[in-house]
């Protein structure tokens, strides 16, 4: 529902809730006399509510003669009687049905009743159709029927209704079957008076039994003569034959006036329009359009592309014929065809990746063809360990013993696999997974996480930005990459980062395939980045500030998991069999409080040490803390250094120190300010840190660093590589931890 503020104004507004609104907006008290309402009504002084449910070409404006309607959202009618609500409530009760019930009930200004009915989903409309679709949705609707006094301003497609008081939420929708049914008779009236229906011979046979029992002798087929049996006068000589091309009777009697008696003749529009309806219904409950090809429901219930050239062939197998008959400007066939390109138009043909039916509505208000084949895994009847014994094993040793990794996981996992079956899009976060070689990160993200939730594809050269083509990875639920990927440049790496913070945040994304208009779908998956610890590895590891870090659960595998597996058809068929019992228990499975979040990704963030370490060293933090550590060293050996004093200066005091520095000239300033702010926010947060702050003068910022040694990455490194495995008689080396961001 849109509404404008005045008759003055084209500009319109969404209405999400027509009862507050009217407790909200008021008449003035002066105005209380029609007169004066409507001069007030059209006036620039008025900021009230004009309601109404049809959009135009241009949504954001009234529609009008150059701004056409094209879509409706419901149907308002108001009665020229007293607005008895009780009274109309009850008539609603006793002659409206379900799915064809009114959503609002209310007041106009003068106190007369209004009904607002509601559809369940908005549909799309030609304008030369509006005025015979609104009549067609008033018989639906028994508008007439609910109270005296209709008012048929409706069929005005730029009608618009001021607000008016005692509005109630009746909280019924119409079924989305009642306006498609009203546009297809609104577009039936349309036809040319020499319409012909072609019906199979079988059920005109039966009709004319039914009909006319016993007046026809032997076969009702093409060409077959028999008397004028819809005429009863009892004269059963042969008066005509049926036509070879099964659409009427040819009469050669001079008992019937016309030469042709078509099946409209002699049965009457009623049967003609009801067949046809039946007909077409099926039709237009599985085919659509989105302007360039056709789609049609297939035997999966997915929509399968049909091209132009071939639709009017299946048609025709349908019992649509391509022959025109006399008078008519198309044939069936045609016409059917044009009905789904003008009810059944979709905006794009996408896989709507866990979406519910064939049609979606996306994120910016477009219609969407779901033509996803992606479903999740069905869950076992009993999710008991014992009947997955090798998975269950497996995945405990597979994580850091006495740490939260597991519990982490598992409740994510539980998340996304409970919304994955369930149809609908949840977030959650980026999950990264590092871990040495051979213990099976890729089995658990392709195949065990894929399996479970829709399927997986290497989304590597995407989020890194080698490409921005994706229409392989809209329809499955898990955007993997493995450490075969590695981020070359500062660029990829920052791409990787914007991306994944976007997707993460936004459950939607935009398919682009190669050659078609990028669209915003629903996505509902996840991103996993599954990596060895070798730095290559985990140069893709994003850069994790206040802004992505809630968007991210890193955890880190166990150094002493297991990496001798079974063949590959083997742990294939492990996983078959048990993989079921493993989705039940993630359904039935309840995560621990502590590792719970808000509703937004159901579970907190958390980013294991090592993981986070390599984070700080793949982000630009990192660089321009070690160039403020050597500032530092060369502040405290200055000689007006006061110890405990920090250093205090303006940030191209700063950068004018590193002016003869090649490292420093290559930093632009904009760099220098944004990390020196992500290195004040993280030394607030973490005491460990070189502490760094900004005070606001009038004459600008000022930065305050304290230059004490013991902040020092450098010292902090050298007494971590002492103690790391990297002394000689150590075990495998790993990277050395630091105080991170």
């Amino acid at each position: 529902m849109k509404y404008l503020i005045n008759h003055k104004t084209t500009a319109v507004s969404d209405v999400k809730d027509p009862v507050a609104l009217s407790k909200k907006l008021s008449v003035p008290p002066d105005i209380n006399t029609k007169g004066k309402f409507h001069k007030w009504c059209g006036s620039d002084k008025a900021d009230y509510a004009f309601i109404t449910h049809n959009i135009g070409s241009a949504p954001g404006k009234r529609v009008s003669a150059e701004n056409p309607v094209v879509e409706v959202t419901g149907f308002i009618v108001d009665y020229d009687q007293p607005g008895d609500l009780e009274k109309a409530k009850k008539q609603i009760n006793r002659i409206c049905p379900s799915g064809k019930r009114p959503r609002y009930i209310g007041k106009t200004f003068s106190d007369c009743l209004r009904i607002v009915w509601e559809f369940s989903e908005p549909i799309r409309i030609a304008p030369e159709y509006y005025r015979e679709f609104a009549e067609e949705m008033a018989k639906s609707l028994a508008a007439a029927k609910v109270a005296k006094g209709i008012d048929r301003c409706y069929e005005n497609p730029s009608q618009v209704y001021a607000l008016g008081h005692d509005w109630e939420d009746l909280g019924e929708v119409v079924s989305p079957d009642v306006p498609v049914g009203a546009l297809t008779r609104a577009f039936d009236k349309q036809k040319s008076p020499g319409d012909i229906v072609e019906i199979p011979l079988d059920v005109i046979a039966k009709e004319v039994e039914k009909r006319f029992p016993n007046r026809w002798v032997g076969e009702f087929a093409p060409g077959a003569r028999g008397p004028l049996f819809w005429i009863d006068d009892k004269v059963d000589r042969v008066g005509c034959r049926v036509d070879v091309d099964g659409r009427g009777m040819v009469v050669f009697s001079t008992r019937e006036a016309k030469g042709f008696m078509s099946w409209r003749d002699i049965f009457g529009a009623k049967f003609v329009e009801e067949y046809s309806v039946k007909k077409t219904t099926p039709i237009m409950e599985t085919w659509y359009h989105d302007g360039g090809c056709y789609f049609r429901q297939g035997m999966d219930l997915i929509p399968e592309s049909v091209s132009e050239r071939n639709a009017p062939v299946d048609m025709e197998m349908l019992g649509f014929s391509r022959e025109k008959a006399k008078d008519e400007k198309l044939s069936e066939c045609e016409k059917i065809l044009h009905k789904i390109r003008l009810v059944n138009r979709v905006d794009a043909a996408v896989p709507v990746l866990y979406g519910s039916g064939m049609r979606v509505i996306g994120p910016a208000g477009n219609r969407l063809l779901n033509t996803c084949r992606t479903r999740a895994m069905d869950p076992a009847a009993d999710g008991d360990p014992k009947h997955w014994p090798w998975t269950y094993e497996w995945l405990h040793q597979l994580f850091e013993p006495n740490s939260d990794n597991i519990d982490y996981f598992m409740a994510w996992l539980s998340r996304f696999y409970k919304a994955t079956h369930a149809r609908e899009i949840k977030q959650g976060q980026a999950l990264i997974l590092v871990g040495g070689t051979g213990i099976g990160k890729t089995l658990l993200t392709n195949k065990v996480m894929g399996d479970l939730c829709g399927g997986y594809e290497d989304a590597g050269k995407f989020l890194l930005g080698k490409t921005d083509f994706n229409a392989n990875l809209a329809g499955v639920g898990v955007w993997s990459i493995q450490d075969t990927e590695s981020a070359a440049s500062y660029r990829e790496h920052q791409i990787l980062t914007k991306r994944l913070k976007r997707y993460v945040a936004n459950p939607h994304i935009e398919y682009e395939p190669k050659f078609v208009e990028r669209v915003s779908v629903p996505w509902g998956g996840r991103i996993i980045l599954s990596l060895n610890e070798d730095p290559n590895s985990l140069s893709v590891v994003p850069s994790l500030d206040s802004s992505n870090r809630d968007k991210v659960l890193a955890v880190r595998m166990n150094a002493k998991a297991r990496t001798d597996f079974p063949e590959h058809e083997v742990v294939a068929g492990i996983l078959k069999k048990e993989l079921p019992h493993f989705a039940k228990f993630l359904v039935d499975y309840q995560p621990k409080s502590a590792v719970m979040g808000d509703n937004r990704f159901g579970v907190k963030a958390f980013v294991d040490e090592f993981v986070e370490s390599a984070a700080f060293d793949n982000s630009p933090r990192s660089y321009l803390a070690g160039m403020i550590d050597k500032f530092c060293i060369r502040q405290r050996n200055d000689e007006d250094y006061v110890p405990g004093k920090p250093w205090m200066g303006r940030l191209d005091d700063l950068i004018e120190h590193f002016s003869f520095d090649a490292a420093g000239r290559g930093v632009k300033p904009e760099m220098w300010r944004r990390s020196l702010s992500a290195l004040a926010e993280a030394s607030k947060a973490n005491p460990q840190l070189r502490p760094i702050r900004v005070e606001n003068t009038p004459n600008g910022p000022y930065w305050l660093i304290n230059v004490d040694e013991k902040y020092d990455i450098i010292q902090k490194k050298a007494a971590e590589v002492a103690a790391s495995a990297f002394m000689p008689g150590s075990p495998t080396a790993a990277p050395a931890k630091r105080a991170v961001l």
